[in-house]
């Protein structure tokens, strides 16, 4: 399975289409400024009237960018004021094909239209290229609570990790959760399969220090994060008040963290997957 890096790429790739797609079968009018004593300072070229069918291909392909940009954006979280810029620039540009709105580099030619919108994209593209390294790309799997609980082995992930080699990351809200499990849940015997886990985290705790990672199994590493996520610089629609937005959002500051990592959320949770969906997070379960 690919990193977040490159499922961005091909998710880039699959709306240049689209909007390629778009903007040949989009009309286009002339506008000639030319024809009274004054000269219009305006583009020479603008898009016609759309059909209804365009208009709702158009709207699919804003909402669809939007949600892209948003995850490119925390895979830049941690960029320099000349990359920030970079971006600005590149999203500047492409909205203005998406929104068939003033844009002076339409003309007649519709191959030429494709081509400079292209070029456009090209930037993001050149953005995404800064993330890719020669290293190899490190798995990392991170289990939810349920998914620890029902088996807190980091040895029997490996199937989802399709190699030996792997971290088994635990995040802060997993671990707040079995501490509120551990002491509040009706069941005592679910409290005792809790405790048992909690137990197991202290073994790894007595290791070594989590945050740095401990061995398991001579090829798995074991790490545990801290700090809650910045929920202030994440998606804007994740609530830091609701535990599985809070689970999204450290999961997108680790792919930030490791754009070329390949990250895999492990739920049975319905909900959670469907968030994860919309983040572009890959999930799987055991």
């Amino acid at each position: 399975m690919p990193s977040v890096a490159a499922r961005l790429q091909s998710n880039l790739d699959t709306l240049t289409d689209r909007l390629a797609d778009l903007i040949r079968e989009s009309p286009i009018e002339y506008f000639n400024r030319y024809s009274r004593d004054v000269v219009v300072i305006v583009p020479e070229y603008y898009w016609g009237e759309a059909t209804s069918e365009q208009l709702n291909d158009q709207l699919a392909i804003k909402r669809d960018y939007e949600q892209w940009f948003d995850i490119f954006k925390s895979v830049f979280a941690k960029a320099t004021d000349d990359l920030n810029r970079r971006i600005d620039e590149a999203d500047s540009r492409l909205r203005k094909w998406i929104e068939l709105g003033s844009n002076w580099s339409i003309s007649k030619d519709r191959s030429a239209n494709e081509e400079k919108l292209r070029a456009d994209v090209q930037l993001f593209y050149e953005l995404l290229a800064i993330l890719d390294t020669t290293e190899e790309a490190e798995t990392i799997l991170i289990p939810d609570t349920n998914a620890i609980v029902s088996e807190p082995a980091p040895i029997n992930y490996k199937s989802l990790a399709s190699k030996s080699t792997y971290v088994f990351l635990l995040l802060p809200a997993v671990l707040a959760e079995l501490d509120a499990l551990k002491v509040n849940h009706r069941n005592p015997d679910f409290r005792n399969k809790v405790d048992k886990v909690i137990t197991r985290i202290k073994g790894w705790r007595k290791q070594g220090r989590l945050r740095e990672g401990v061995t398991e199994h001579r090829t798995i590493t074991v790490k545990a994060i801290a700090c809650e996520p910045q929920m202030e610089s994440t998606l804007s629609w994740l609530d830091k008040s609701n535990r599985d937005d809070r689970i999204i959002a450290s999961v997108l500051e680790v792919q930030s963290n490791q754009p070329n990592a390949r990250v895999v959320l492990v739920t049975g949770d319905i909900n959670l997957s469907n968030k994860a969906d919309v983040a572009r997070i890959e999930t799987a379960e055991l």
